[in-house]
């Protein structure tokens, strides 16, 4: 014979109230930790995070992460919300090459966000060094038959690297082809002096910065025209007669070339 035995088990609305005290009441999450940054270029720093051991009884939404340049001082908002539960960023807005940033993060959910996490910071890397830019502003000014200045102004940008020297081209079929009159000048002056050159003729030049990286495009071309060393056309008469009316004899002039000295 098999006796079935029913019981009821009755809470008391004071063990009820107990229950309901003991239930977690949804709060902002604690703060992420482990906050690292790494710099991956002169314009990239990437974060990294753990995200919190207590998320507050309830999902994270997302992370809010500051930026500071002033070790700390003041802080700016980059991402008010991620609005993604990844714990890893990478800060590309507005970096400047050879600067040191200082992040920190906090963690959010529907109630709140978070105090901040630990603070991390780091350095972005030196600019990779370029080609300089074009020199600019070439003039070619002529001295004598047999030399010619020229002047020009240093690139704008050059490259990230110093300029080591400049190079010097010269052409004189209006630019169809250049000769290099000097591969390096291993200076920094602005200015050359090209001699030995052959009377009434003209002379295109062009000038290219140098650094350890490369040679820059050319500048702008200019010209100059040595002179003649002799006036074929030039005819002087000279009558010399006194007040009389009569010829002046055992009188002579000499007429200079002031360019040549003949």
């Amino acid at each position: 014979m098999v006796t079935i035995v029913t019981f009821a088990l009755l809470i008391s609305p004071s063990l009820e109230n107990l229950y309901s005290a003991n239930a977690q009441i949804p709060i902002a999450p604690s703060p992420p930790t482990n906050l690292t940054a790494s710099a991956v270029s002169s314009s990239e720093i990437d974060l990294s995070w753990t995200a919190p051991s207590n998320l507050g009884g309830l999902l994270l939404s997302g992370y809010k992460i500051e930026r500071s340049q002033d070790s700390g001082t003041t802080w700016s908002t980059i991402v008010s919300n991620t609005g993604s539960t990844a714990t890893t960023f990478s800060d590309t807005t507005g970096l400047i090459p050879s600067t040191t940033y200082m992040y920190r993060v906090s963690a959010i959910n529907p109630v709140g966000t978070s105090s901040p996490s630990n603070t991390a910071s780091a350095t972005t890397q030196a600019p990779t060094a370029t080609a300089p830019q074009p020199p600019t502003g070439l003039t070619a000014t002529t001295v004598s038959t047999s030399q010619i200045n020229l002047s020009w102004t240093a690139p704008a940008n050059n490259g990230g690297s110093a300029i080591t020297g400049y190079k010097i081209e010269r052409s004189t079929n209006g630019g169809t082809t250049w000769s290099t009159i000097q591969s390096n000048t291993a200076s920094t002056a602005t200015t050359f002096s090209d001699t030995g050159l052959t009377a009434s003729t003209t002379y295109m030049y062009r000038v290219s910065a140098i650094n350890p990286v490369g040679t820059s495009s050319p500048s702008n071309t200019a010209s100059a025209t040595t002179p003649s060393t002799t006036c074929s056309t030039c005819k002087l008469t000279v009558t010399t007669q006194l007040t009389t009316g009569d010829s002046l004899t055992g009188m002579f002039s000499t007429l200079n070339n002031q360019t040549t000295g003949q």
